[in-house]
């Protein structure tokens, strides 16, 4: 995989030639102080962005006195944290969603904040204001990995010349109701379509088993007569995500580029890059779950829990719970039983012994 590849799958590149297959969208160049907004530690919302925020995310309860929780209300710290103000981007922000029907799907240059659907109202993408996109950009690990780490696993990357290869850009995409039944990964290899795989692979979907045939031929009549030739070079691998939407009927999602830092899903790249021309004789491989038992988790689930959990509940970092053990020491009420004090102070020595018995065994 080289940069030049990855600059090839980037959405503006490819947009304008597949704008007739694809979801209407909205590119925004991103200015310096919402680029350094994003950058920056913590999530908080910049200023001006709050203004009609969770309008159409959270229904009044007649229950809550608004002067006593007004969610339009913004933090005093976060104006004194020095956040930059990024009204006149914001603003293009909602004027886009305005344009595109008031819900929009959000992404920058090649991912979107999937990771970060946990913490939306809603559990999904779906943003109706400028301060939708902010939350789930801002707690985004993937939207950090555009920004930060796009060509690292370039063969030809440099690291003094990264950020030249980088215009980051907000894609605002017309927020459309996908049937993630009908979505699919397909894979080209050096010019050919040699695999196609299923792209929600944590359910089981009869009609994709029972219609496999005419599914693989619509995908590749859609490859031969719209993308083929029109993406990119003869030899050149690719991966692109499509939503069919019906029979003989086809809706470009998406180009990634061909390497691990997009998920081969049923597949995986050794197996890929092994397919010469005599694989691609034998035809296409298609894969589906066939049945129940067969379905893989989702990738996306490990991101719903802060990390910090996740070690603490695996015992992965016996440092995190030492202090928290610490903490609770701490915050004990003077009155507490010195028995109880005596244990949590055992259980931290127990942590610390065990710890420094880890670290003299890790290899150097």
């Amino acid at each position: 995989m080289k940069i030049e590849d990855v600059k090839r799958c980037n959405f503006s590149y490819w947009y304008d030639t597949f704008s007739d297959v694809t979801i209407r969208s909205i590119i925004l160049p991103i200015p310096q102080d919402f680029l350094d907004y994003l950058n920056a530690d913590g999530i908080v919302l910049p200023e001006g962005s709050h203004q009609g925020a969770y309008s159409t995310s959270v229904q009044k309860d007649d229950d809550v006195d608004e002067e006593e929780v007004n969610w339009s209300e913004q933090d005093d710290s976060a104006s004194a944290s020095g956040m930059p103000d990024c009204q006149g981007f914001l603003h293009q922000i909602d004027s886009a969603i305005e344009s595109l029907g008031g819900k929009v799907f959000p992404k920058l240059n090649w991912s979107a904040p999937q990771d970060a659907r946990w913490v939306s109202f809603n559990n999904s993408l779906m943003c109706t204001h400028a301060s939708d996109v902010c939350l789930l950009l801002k707690s985004s690990d993937f939207i950090t990995h555009d920004l930060t780490q796009s060509f690292l696993q370039c063969e030809d990357y440099e690291a003094t010349s990264a950020e030249e290869h980088l215009k980051p850009e907000l894609i605002l995409r017309r927020w459309t109701d996908i049937n993630t039944s009908d979505e699919f990964r397909c894979f080209v290899h050096r010019g050919n379509l040699v695999a196609i795989s299923q792209r929600n692979h944590s359910k089981y979907f009869r009609h994709i088993v029972t219609s496999k045939n005419e599914i693989q031929t619509d995908i590749q009549n859609f490859f031969e007569e719209v993308i083929d030739g029109n993406f990119a070079a003869e030899e050149s691998s690719y991966v692109f995500d499509i939503w069919r939407t019906g029979k003989g009927r086809i809706l470009l999602i998406d180009f990634n580029p061909c390497g691990p830092v997009t998920d081969p899903l049923l597949f995986d790249w050794q197996e890929i890059e092994a397919m010469d021309s005599t694989h691609i004789e034998r035809g296409l491989i298609f894969r589906c779950i066939e049945t129940e038992t067969g379905i893989h988790p989702n990738i996306h689930t490990p991101f719903g829990v802060p990390q910090d959990f996740i070690d603490l509940a695996a015992g992965e970092d016996p440092f995190k719970l030492k202090d928290l053990l610490q903490l609770g020491n701490t915050e004990q009420d003077s009155s507490s039983d010195d028995d109880d004090d005596d244990k949590n102070k055992d259980a931290v020595q127990a942590l610390e012994i065990e710890s420094h018995h880890k670290s003299s065994q890790l290899p150097t």
